[in-house]
């Protein structure tokens, strides 16, 4: 299907994979790669216009079948996964222009929802990011899998506008976001405590402990535009 795909070690790529971000791989660089020791199959977002939403933590799993619906998919529709934690799902899809590229230039874009309850953010893999495919092994011992049948042909083609469309029906943007942010309880902590931890994590969390961070960059969130920056 013409994809661009590498090994994963748990969620991280086990090559140096830069050059894939931008250059479409052939049969023999697929081969060539180091695949014995692998425990996952990471696929590249952007090539070949494959983009993907990245619904994590869910709670209210009926945000799965109204994405599909707002993008104009079935339910079965093929390449819909689930997460090895069980927590998740990835819609993966293709958008021939990359959306929201008119307001800004992102390989990632991660949204809180409107409502509370349904799952804890959105994320749309527009480029230059890579996300795990079926039958890849989660760290919690989980199995990334088909929710429906294996696909046999590749994502369906979505317009940009029906993408942007979905995220702004279920997403907070811009101002709707900095709105909600103003209106939280005001919290109150030690800046100076809360910035020597962040420096000391810089030095001490592994490399791509993408999830880790996430997780300290929603829980600084809450402190508004000061939790922000200090992230």
């Amino acid at each position: 299907m013409k994809f661009n795909v590498l090994p994963l070690r748990g969620k991280v790529p086990s090559i140096i994979w830069k050059v894939w971000q931008g250059k479409c791989q052939t049969k023999e660089d697929i081969e060539a790669m180091e695949w014995k020791n692998s425990s996952g199959l990471g696929v590249v977002m952007g090539i070949n216009d494959l983009r993907c939403f990245d619904i994590d933590m869910v709670e209210d799993p009926a945000i799965l079948n109204e994405i599909l619906s707002d993008l104009n998919l079935s339910g079965d529709y093929s390449w819909v996964v689930q997460s090895g934690s069980g927590e998740g799902y990835h819609i993966y899809f293709r958008c021939s222009e990359a959306p929201l590229q008119s307001f800004s230039d992102k390989a990632v874009y991660k949204y809180r929802l409107k409502k509370e309850g349904i799952c804890h953010h959105i994320e749309l893999r527009v480029k230059e990011c890579q996300t795990a495919l079926p039958p890849s092994r989660h760290e919690s011992g989980g199995v990334y899998s088909f929710v429906n049948n294996e696909p046999l042909e590749a994502p369906t083609v979505i317009a940009d506008d029906k993408v942007i469309e979905c995220i702004r029906k279920h997403c907070l943007i811009g101002k709707e976001y900095e709105s909600k942010q103003e209106n939280e309880k005001r919290l109150y902590y030690d800046k100076k405590r809360l910035e020597d931890a962040i420096k000391y994590l810089s030095i001490h969390l592994p490399a791509g402990s993408y999830d880790d961070w996430i997780t300290i960059g929603f829980g600084l969130a809450s402190l508004g535009r000061a939790g922000r920056n200090i992230f």
